[in-house]
């Protein structure tokens, strides 16, 4: 909308409010127009316009540039990670043991997960191996920074280990706890920051995005972590959870594919039907991420600083979109449609997970 249209917006939301409190009687309402009895200012506007049809054609544009965008489309990481970027691509991360990745960066939201090295076992699809054994790893912890409403800075994380989240106040020298929410249905809310607990379930909407881990076994453990985080994001699209900015475009390994396109873009995976009883992870998203996934790497859990950091940028700088150019062309064309404001987890999205799901489900007699 242009300037003279965002005008023209303002005069006729006023000839909107003006013409649905009007009173009838002059002596009621002295701004009325004695020649029509209409509001002066709602006569002003409409004369601006000078047609009905100049009418009608501006309050379309006002309406649409009213409308929140359509709501993208959700993704998640499932398993030993497997990943679902926005529009459908898939890839999986191993990570490296003990450290937090930045999954999600925009102004005044970061959204990390702590990889750590697994052992366990698959059942196999290799005839000769009933079960193959796997040099893996899971995600086991979730940070998130935030920078409230009044530009204090907070802290939130939660692990596999153990129910509920931990937040603190990180404006001091060190990080200073400050709530403790645990228990089957816990909410924290304060200074546009919403956590909630959902007994095995941490939910922390915030800076117009809402992002959620869920608690889960690691099926036939041998070694490492009994306990995973899957996660799945969203950006909001209003309320208590606000809206994305629409000109610093967000970053992080799975913030990235929200790009504003219609294309799935896929990255290396792990092959699980290598022939003997075991093998070890090696994928890091190759193909599906701006340079490469050790970029994304955190010195701590409550640090923002990496290469690709959005963090301290202002919501109305401007961020590009990653560039897609620079990926491997590991990618595929798919319906971008939405799903409203709806959750995606990988098992909601099985069409883009069948042919693989079959190589890493744990399967228990």
């Amino acid at each position: 909308v242009s300037p003279a249209d965002k005008n023209e917006c303002k005069c006729m939301m006023e000839f909107d409010q003006e013409d649905a409190h009007a009173q009838t009687a002059s002596d009621m309402n002295p701004s009325l127009d004695p020649a029509t009895g209409e509001p002066l200012r709602a006569w002003h506007c409409r004369a601006s316009l000078q047609s009905s049809e100049m009418i009608s054609e501006t309050w379309q544009k006002c309406h649409d540039a009213a409308l929140p965008p359509p709501s993208p489309p959700p993704a998640s990481a499932n398993g030993d990670p497997h990943l679902t970027f926005a529009h459908g691509g898939t890839a999986d991360f191993r990570g490296v043991d003990g450290k937090h990745f930045v999954m999600l960066s925009a102004p005044n939201v970061q959204f990390s997960m702590r990889t750590n090295n697994a052992t366990h076992d698959l059942k196999s699809m290799d005839t000769e191996w009933r079960w193959k054994r796997v040099d893996g790893s899971f995600f086991t912890e979730a940070a998130w920074v935030v920078r409230g409403l009044s530009k204090k800075l907070y802290g939130v994380s939660t692990d596999a280990a153990t129910n509920g989240a931990k937040i603190y106040a990180l404006d001091g020298p060190i990080a200073k706890e400050i709530a403790n929410p645990t228990g089957a249905w816990r909410e924290w809310a304060k200074d546009g920051l919403r956590v909630t607990v959902r007994q095995i379930s941490v939910s922390v909407a915030t800076q117009g995005w809402e992002t959620t881990v869920t608690k889960k076994p690691v099926y036939n453990s041998v070694l490492g972590p009994t306990q995973r985080l899957d996660m799945r994001m969203r950006p909001c699209t209003g309320g208590h959870c606000g809206v994305p900015s629409r000109t610093c475009h967000p970053h992080g390994i799975v913030g990235q594919s929200y790009d504003g396109d219609s294309t799935a873009i896929s990255g290396q995976k792990d092959s699980y039907n290598q022939k003997g009883s075991t093998m070890t992870t090696t994928a890091m998203a190759e193909g599906a991420i701006e340079g490469d996934g050790l970029q994304y790497a955190l010195t701590n859990m409550f640090s923002t600083e990496f290469k690709y950091s959005r963090f301290d940028r202002s919501r109305n700088d401007e961020c590009d979109f990653r560039d897609v150019s620079k990926l491997s062309k590991l990618t595929r064309a798919v319906n971008a449609e939405g799903t409203d404001d709806g959750f995606a987890s990988s098992e909601e999205r099985g069409v883009d997970f069948m042919e693989y799901a079959a190589e890493y489900e744990a399967i228990v007699d």
